[in-house]
């Protein structure tokens, strides 16, 4: 229904037509009004139209609600009694036992007035004025994100409070100034203020400064940082964030966010002149940028000046910096992308003449479309081209070409066919061969290979279970001896003999090392599923080569014929149980050379995490670690509806081992406020890098700020 731009004029009419609950527009250029009532009278005499039970006004973008209202007619206004609430367009609801409104309803004085904002936070106050194009200013009033206790008679104090003698929710400047202003606790006063402010909750980011951090480093001393947020534009942020020691020179760390038409940008930076006169900072940049719908850029940037920068500064703990700019095409069936890397080592033995710069890299796949028999063709492409300032150096060009044919028995036997021939041409610089000296020119290889892959799962259906039992085996023909002395390894150093590649055709992780010579790896699967239970499943294998090669080297598990014994065991549960454990297994006497057990169990209330890791020898040609044995164990409890505990520890149960790590952490989280505090111990040692202890607290009031601190 339709009515005029002000109530009075239709309330007049109203109370001509009984039961009515709306009415025509006066005039063309009237505003559209809704009105609803259990009963309207009118004392022509005094000029007063009364709607009471239930009344409704819907006045433009204003919504009143009340058990009574009244209209003065010579005053134009508008006063409702009785479980006032008034809702405006942003969705900020006022409620109020009286009102004294204008008759469009956009402005109003009220007692003991009562406001939600648009995030669920309140404020109250003993009165106030309201204005739809200004906002209000409220006399005595409080403030806070807490919701209402409902379980206590008669009602406690919320957990805290911002109490002020006169508050002024500026909308046009989306602000909420207090003066005279305290902070209570649990009803305690806390703290005091003359004047604080903060943005409503429709601000969602704003220039002005955050919330400071304070602590202590035995390197820095006693610090503090001040971050200041400026916002550039709606897209477009940058925050500057001095820090200030006490035993040295400021340091100032900045970041710089932009978010793009079709991709996004961070750049931070840091910088200092400590107090040895020397220039220290730290670049770290990731931009990505969507070309089209197949293909993006992405430009990563992570430099440093010295090894102990990030550390001293509180950046973290990495092992390596990388920097690198790809880009990527995405096909229908095809994906292409062309790279460039460098690094930057951070350890105590990094040398930064061997640090390689990778300059260009291009990849290249392709699978073709199914054809004669559902078989297709794939296409795998690389080129690389590696320098170093010290030791070798290498260029690359890697292309395989290959049918895949995968092919499903009548008897259900399910079969992969695959036919392959690799081609690798190397140019190389100072490459180490043993005895002789270091060879440089050209090599290459060119490596033909065969394999079937053989499935036959079977499944027994019972009541309130089934099982799958799937022995899987794999066969590839390929020839012996596949890489030449003069092939330096650079990407495929790292390994281990596992699980998860027990059945891959090639086992190493890059291209310059190839698995050769006809092989058979074999194994059986086994899932057994629990109606309203959960899942066991077990999977075990082995490998065997027909003509033992030391392609892995020594302990890797795949020297000789026999390979070790690999699987995993696991259990799943639909409740708050899960165990696996990943083992290998010595081919001839069956001990374990590798164990790794994960339990997971418990509700909320008390949940825990044990992991367990040992290592019997050194895998492969990895040397950094040798015998390892080690735990790690944490423990959450769930002390109650907002407090939580958590202890976790790591530690070297090896001959000369110890302790390596070990924390508590406590929260306290509700829906306004949380209280997080953790309180560790780090005994790992590297350089000026000491063992340490830290303490870490956040306080944050939910909607207004947080006030974080770490000592160490």
């Amino acid at each position: 229904m339709n009515g005029p731009g002000k109530i009075g004029p239709f309330l007049a009419w109203l109370a001509v037509v009984p039961g009515a609950v709306a009415a025509e527009p006066l005039s063309p250029s009237s505003s559209p009004i809704l009105i609803t009532a259990e009963d309207v009278t009118h004392d022509r005499d005094v000029g007063i139209i009364t709607a009471r039970g239930h009344v409704e006004i819907a006045a433009e973008d204003h919504i009143l609600q009340a058990d009574s209202v009244s209209y003065h007619t010579k005053q134009n206004l508008v006063v409702a009694t009785g479980h006032v609430s008034l809702l405006d367009p942003e969705g900020q609801v006022m409620f109020a036992d009286y009102f004294e409104l204008t008759d469009d309803l956009k402005k109003g004085v009220a007692r003991q007035i009562r406001i939600l904002l648009a995030d669920r936070s309140r404020l109250a106050a003993v009165s106030g004025i309201h204005d739809a194009s200004r906002g209000e200013e409220l006399h005595k009033a409080v403030y806070t994100a807490c919701r209402p206790c409902t379980e206590n008679a008669p009602p406690t104090a919320p957990l805290w409070q911002i109490k002020a003698l006169q508050v002024t929710h500026d909308t046009k400047r989306q602000e909420i100034e207090y003066r005279d202003a305290w902070l209570e606790m649990w009803g305690i006063p806390i703290a005091y203020t003359p004047y604080f402010s903060h943005p409503n909750p429709r601000v969602k980011r704003r220039s002005g400064f955050l919330t400071p951090t304070w602590g202590g480093t035995r390197g820095l001393g006693g610090m503090v940082r001040i971050p200041y947020f400026w916002e550039l534009s709606p897209h477009a942020d940058v925050t500057l964030e001095p820090l200030f020691s006490s035993r040295d020179r400021p340091a100032l760390m900045t970041e710089y966010r932009h978010a793009l038409a079709n991709g996004n940008t961070r750049n931070g930076f840091s910088v200092t002149r400590d107090k040895h006169d020397t220039v220290r900072g730290y670049i770290d940049s990731d931009t990505v940028y969507e070309i089209s719908d197949t293909s993006r850029a992405r430009v990563l940037i992570e430099r440093i000046t010295d090894n102990e920068y990030m550390r001293r500064y509180g950046f973290g703990r990495k092992a390596w910096l990388t920097s690198h700019a790809t880009f990527e095409r995405f096909g229908p069936r095809s994906y292409g992308t062309a790279y460039a890397y460098t690094f930057q080592g951070l350890r105590a033995t990094s040398d930064p003449g061997h640090a390689p710069l990778v300059l260009p890299g291009i990849e290249y796949s392709h699978v073709g479309d199914p054809g004669w028999l559902g078989g297709h063709s794939f296409v795998d492409a690389s080129l690389l081209a590696l320098s170093r300032a010290e030791g070798s150096d290498s260029r690359r060009l890697s292309m395989t070409g290959g049918w895949t044919l995968p092919y499903t028995a009548p008897g259900g036997d399910i079969l992969i066919f695959n036919a392959s021939v690799r081609g690798d041409g190397y140019w190389v610089n100072d490459v180490p061969v043993g005895g002789r000296p270091p060879f440089s020119g050209t090599t290459g290889r060119v490596i033909p290979e065969a394999s079937v892959e053989w499935r036959y799962p079977l499944v027994r259906r019972g009541e309130g279970n089934h099982t799958v039992i799937e022995p899987i085996a794999v066969f590839i023909v390929s020839p012996l001896g596949g890489t030449p002395v003069e092939i330096p390894n650079i990407d495929s150093r790292e390994f281990e003999f596992d699980e998860t590649n027990l059945f891959k055709t090639n086992r190493f992780v890059g291209l310059d090392r190839v698995e050769s010579g006809p092989r058979i790896n074999y194994g059986l699967k086994v899932s057994q599923y629990y109606t309203g239970m959960g899942q066991v499943g077990l999977l075990i294998g082995q490998s065997y080569r027909f003509h033992p090669q030391d392609d892995f080297g020594a302990e890797s598990g795949l020297e000789g014929h026999f390979s070790d014994v690999v699987g995993r065991v696991e259990f799943v549960s639909t409740g708050n149980l899960s165990l696996s454990h990943s083992f290998r297994l010595n081919r001839e006497s069956f001990s374990a050379r590798r164990n790794e057990f994960l339990v997971e169990a418990g509700p909320k209330a008390f949940r825990l995490g044990l992991g367990y890791t040992f290592i019997n020898q050194t895998l492969g040609n990895n040397t950094e670690f040798r015998d390892r044995q080690e735990l790690t164990a944490n423990i959450g409890f769930a002390i109650s509806r907002y407090w939580s505990l958590l202890l976790a520890g790591h530690y070297d149960l090896s001959h000369n081992g110890g302790h390596l790590s070990e924390d508590v952490s406590a929260l306290y989280e509700d829906e306004c406020f949380v209280l997080r505090g953790k309180i560790g111990w780090n005994h790992t040692q590297d350089r000026d890098l000491k063992k340490e202890q830290f303490v870490t607290m956040q306080v944050a009031f939910k909607t207004l700020g947080q006030i974080q601190s770490k000592l160490k």
